[in-house]
């Protein structure tokens, strides 16, 4: 198997041989392996013995799994981030290259067994390791002199929201105080009755508009950032080639969203459309490789993936309840915009539940990004969707070293601020819906 070179000795009665044997134990046992040359002729078989393939990552940088064809030509990776797991579903008999996901150097090499001994749903495991022969680790958060190009795309925060009659062009930051929010037109917002109706995973009940179930983890989430916990960023150059780009290509492949559990959304009566990233492997890890580099310059920190997919493309009514994301792996995050075709003054904003009671809709246009801590930031697009189609990417990280929230996590990091549970969704004013009680609590509260 592909493992770390070990050597166990077996003892003699000649002593200065255990002697000269214990001397050089240390640096025995450190050795690696060498890494594996590309093997010619190394190709799949064919096989009708569907299996399950069970990667482990255990290098700190990422891997590309290849599949090897009939013919052994490499099929496009599956990439296994920094000491990071995963899953294929392939054959007995078929065979895998592994590279470096940077450098292209081969890892490993190795083909799932042509027999199982139990028949049945069989699985195959493969872990990667360090092996001798790669070239050093680069461990810097981003190529020098990126921090100069992201800090000239970044969205000036007070950049004022105009035209101020058409929303619909608007690229900025707006921030409402309570009364504010209670004066927005309440038809536009939350869950409609036939839409609980449709779907019993929806909590929040009709002209809901926030999650109250998935709350608790979020005075343990500490702050990874020093600033506000969001930002609007322009596409660099990299990513208006590899995002949009591919996204105009291929909007003749756009098809049928599959269902979202949970109750968030309303997408079983107003069904959504997906571009699928899944579908595009390669153009997907080149996205994540230039979303690492964005959010390790705003973060300061090395960060793993976890996830990115879409283009997800709302609809005329679509919505999204005010949530907080996955406490374990969507950390640090991105919402990319790559299309959007709206109604005169129906921009729709992504909603932030703030402190002290202020809650800001960030608008963007085709070909800006939001960034932004999920994992206790409340965010959601309660208001319904006045347009044609509205096409994001979503891409989700974490520190390198968090496990997840416990009572010490708070500590870590830029750490939880005392203000963090005085949002309009906590108490006193525990504002959840556009419901009558919940805008007469909005309209009757001081102002901030």
């Amino acid at each position: 198997g592909s493992r770390p070179f070990g050597s166990s000795f077996v003892g003699v009665e000649i002593w200065p041989t255990m002697f000269v044997l214990w001397l050089l134990l240390p640096s025995v046992v450190a050795a690696l392996r060498k890494c594996p040359q590309k093997t010619p002729g190394l190709r799949s078989g064919p096989s009708d013995t569907e299996v399950r393939l069970d990667l482990k990552n255990t290098l700190s940088r990422e891997v590309a799994v290849h599949w090897l064809s009939v013919t052994g030509t490499e099929g496009d990776p599956t990439s296994i981030d920094s000491r990071g797991d995963g899953a294929i579903l392939s054959f007995a008999g078929h065979c895998f290259r592994v590279r470096l996901a940077v450098t292209g150097d081969v890892v490993d090499e190795f083909c799932i067994p042509k027999e199982f001994s139990k028949p049945g749903n069989p699985r195959h495991s493969r872990s990667f390791f360090e092996c001798d022969g790669l070239p050093p680790e680069d461990r810097s958060l981003f190529p020098a002199g990126r921090d100069k190009e992201f800090e000239a795309l970044l969205q000036e925060p007070t950049k004022p929201c105009s035209p101020a009659d058409d929303s619909s062009k608007w690229s900025c930051l707006r921030y409402l105080r309570p009364s504010e929010v209670g004066r927005r037109d309440s038809s536009l917002f939350g869950f409609t009755a036939e839409e609980v109706r449709n779907d019993r995973d929806i909590g929040s009940g009709v002209c809901g508009t926030v999650d109250t179930r998935y709350t608790k983890h979020i005075r343990k989430m500490p702050k990874i950032t020093s600033g506000p916990g969001y930002l609007i960023l322009n596409f660099t150059t990299k990513m208006r080639e590899l995002a949009l780009e591919w996204f105009d290509k291929h909007r003749s492949s756009i098809t049928f969203h599959e269902r979202i559990s949970g109750g968030y959304t309303n997408i079983k009566s107003v069904p959504m459309k997906k571009l699928d990233l899944d579908q595009f492997s390669a153009q997907r890890e080149k996205i994540v490789a230039e979303m690492r580099q964005i959010l390790q310059w705003w973060t300061g920190q090395e960060l793993v993936h976890t996830s990115t997919f879409g283009a997800r493309v709302y609809s005329r009514g679509s919505m999204l309840v005010d949530h907080v994301d996955r406490s374990d792996t969507h950390i640090v995050s991105a919402v990319l915009q790559l299309d959007q075709d709206v109604d005169q003054d129906g921009g729709w904003p992504l909603e932030l539940l703030l402190p002290n009671a202020s809650t800001a809709e960030v608008y963007v246009q085709r070909g800006q990004m939001i960034l932004y801590e999920g994992g206790w930031l409340r965010h959601g697009r309660p208001m319904r969707f006045r347009g044609t189609s509205f096409s994001n990417i979503f891409s989700h990280f974490k520190p390198v070293d968090w496990s997840g929230p416990t009572e010490q996590s708070a500590n870590t990091y830029a750490g939880v601020p005392k203000d963090r549970t005085s949002t309009i969704a906590d108490a006193p004013l525990q504002i959840y819906s556009c419901r009558g009680e919940d805008v007469s609590k909005l309209l009757d509260h001081e102002e901030l």
